[in-house]
């Protein structure tokens, strides 16, 4: 298992690829193929993005957890807020 940051320039190869649109910070979590996804995308609010999680299997808190230590290692400057798209998630953000 991998878990990388996306350079900006090659963002745009995986929005396609997740059915994603406007996404600014990418970190994924690969194996074989990507097995889940923490993506920042432009929120209508200025200086704020939404980030969500995406797994292709059930929520695995321990990867959540380092995808979520990659993701920050960005040079993030707008506020962020998270989306939780299942209770463990929520559970999670809610944690840190």
């Amino acid at each position: 298992m991998e878990i990388k940051n996306i350079e900006p320039e090659a963002i745009p190869d995986f929005e396609q690829q997740l059915q994603l649109e406007n996404v600014k910070y990418l970190t994924l979590c690969t194996e074989e193929g990507i097995i889940a996804y923490l993506a920042g995308t432009i929120s209508p609010n200025d200086n704020e993005i939404d980030v969500h999680y995406n797994f292709t299997e059930d929520f695995n808190e321990p990867v959540a957890k380092q995808m979520y230590d990659s993701f920050m290692k960005q040079n993030i400057s707008e506020d962020i807020t998270f989306n939780p798209q299942s209770e463990k998630e929520e559970g999670f953000i809610e944690s840190m």
